[in-house]
């Protein structure tokens, strides 16, 4: 048997794992919109991203006809290079952004890993991910899971849930004490971001 040591880029120890005594808050929404609907109720569950229809024909087409042709293997791990220059062609056309394919390009199986990916890539301990809210619930998780802290940055339906330097400038800091009732993630590590 061999054991893999955990690094990182930088080789900072890192110490990082999901608090075992609590399920992903994902998981216990899935469940619970489960247990809903066992008893009868109409639930419009928006957890899970699970569209509430069918996969168009036009799509089941192309995916019978692809696997009918033999395309049944893996790809490589970023993504087909046609797919990836078409990408690279779509951001030049439509976003004026001039990237190589090749070198700055990624395709993932949903938005969500593309985020853990970063999140596990670019932070470590002692730093900060500001998470403007509300948000997806697996944001704090994947933070965490970085060995990062959460700040989070409270948006309002008063303005459209835009985010402004206001907000940004007044968004809770993990490190310092703040009333429980104004953020139940971490109430006893919040504090004032500096300005």
């Amino acid at each position: 048997m061999f054991e893999i040591e955990p690094h990182r880029l930088d080789q900072r120890p890192v110490e990082v794992g999901y608090p075992r005594e609590r399920p992903p808050f994902t998981y216990a929404i899935l469940d619970l919109a489960a247990e809903l609907r066992a008893q009868g109720e109409s639930i419009l569950d928006l957890n899970g991203g699970e569209p509430d229809f069918d996969t168009p024909g036009h799509i089941t087409t192309e995916g019978t006809q692809a696997l009918d042709g033999g395309f049944t293997h893996y790809t490589p791990s970023r993504g087909l290079p046609a797919l990836l220059a078409a990408i690279g062609d779509k951001l030049l056309k439509d976003n004026g952004l001039a990237v190589d394919p090749a070198r700055q390009v990624i395709v993932t199986p949903s938005a969500k890993h593309a985020l853990f990916l970063s999140v596990m890539t670019l932070l470590g301990p002692d730093d900060e991910l500001l998470i403007p809210t509300p948000s997806w619930v697996s944001y704090p998780a994947m933070t965490r899971l970085a060995g990062a802290d959460p700040v989070f940055a409270p948006l309002s339906a008063d303005n459209g849930f835009h985010i402004t330097r206001e907000i940004l400038g007044g968004a809770p800091h993990p490190a310092d004490p703040r009333p429980a009732d104004q953020q139940p993630e971490q109430p006893d590590r919040q504090r004032p971001h500096p300005r």
